[in-house]
């Protein structure tokens, strides 16, 4: 039998900035002890890494000294999805609906969509049948987010907010990723992977609502103290890789990800030396085996941890 994890989709908080997420930083000290920051050198060129948590509770928003002044140094400034707008929520939105005909009541076992019910009704949280015309990624990755709900209130979250900053500073920002890529990462495999990834993803949110416990929370207290080896451990002990399903999901996800990532920043660097980038992802991309911090030093930059 494969362990239930944490909720895998909680992952996505760390991983993808998509359309998914409802969009200034206010005011206030920062809460950061250790920024995920680190400094690109080497290669002719200077530039930073940035790990992003996409929430806008003011304990993220609200940048470190460190970060405050890289971030007013650089000239040009990069997330996974940019200035997202209304066609790439709109793509987002086609992508979660199942064909028409279908629905997830049909899709799912019984005792599955039974379970998803009596979940969202415990958690004052609508109903199943509110989610029928979704496809089941869609609604494990909804159902992941409910946690992070409160952290969204008030404002853009911190890779939107740090867009809108850069763009009225007259900064360059830009996008590495497209709106279809990320689809192919969130969607892969096939409709009874997708029914099985959200089979122990409300299988795990269910143990941790009796518990009294908060993957999002936990993943929030990680960020502010800057605890990457935290980071990774939480990524392990949320994924089962004797599981080919989530397998092939952390795969996609992240090693096909990061590889790209790498690719595009170098071609970036390499294309305007004389321009300093920051670029801003999901902080699970820069740490552990395969991160975007070690596919770029093995290209031959230096890519050193600012230390605040």
């Amino acid at each position: 039998m494969i362990r239930a994890s944490r909720p895998f989709w909680t992952l996505c908080a760390l991983l993808i900035c998509s359309a998914v997420w409802l969009p200034a930083c206010s005011g206030g000290g920062s809460a950061i002890t250790a920024p995920l920051l680190w400094k690109v050198s080497g290669n002719g060129v200077e530039a930073y890494l940035f790990g992003t948590m996409h929430v806008a509770d003011p304990r993220v928003t609200n940048l470190h000294p460190a970060m405050e002044t890289a971030f007013q140094s650089v000239d040009a400034f990069y997330t996974e999805a940019g200035e997202s707008g209304p066609e790439d929520s709109a793509k987002m939105a086609s992508a979660a609906m199942l064909p028409e005909g279908m629905s997830l009541r049909k899709l799912l076992p019984t005792e599955l969509w039974q379970d998803l019910d009596a979940y969202l009704q415990l958690i004052g949280f609508g109903q199943a049948a509110d989610m029928d015309r979704y496809r089941p990624w869609f609604v494990g990755l909804q159902l992941a987010q409910i946690d992070a709900i409160p952290l969204q209130q008030g404002g853009l979250a911190l890779d939107f907010a740090l867009t809108a900053r850069a763009k009225a500073a007259g900064k360059e920002i830009g996008a590495i990723e497209i709106i279809e890529e990320q689809l192919a990462a969130l969607t892969i495999g096939d409709l009874q992977d997708q029914i099985h990834m959200l089979e122990i993803t409300l299988e795990k949110l269910r143990e941790e609502h009796a518990a009294g416990e908060s993957s999002v929370e936990y993943m929030l207290e990680l960020y502010i103290a800057g605890d990457t080896a935290g980071f990774w451990k939480f990524a392990m002990d949320d994924i089962d890789l004797t599981d080919p399903v989530q397998q092939r999901a952390w795969t996609a996800l992240t090693t096909v990800r990061n590889r790209t990532m790498v690719a595009r920043i170098h071609e970036k660097l390499q294309a305007a030396p004389e321009r300093k980038f920051m670029f801003a992802f999901g902080s699970l991309h820069f740490v552990g085996p395969g991160s975007v911090v070690e596919g770029l030093r093995a290209l031959g930059y230096e890519v050193t941890r600012v230390q605040p």
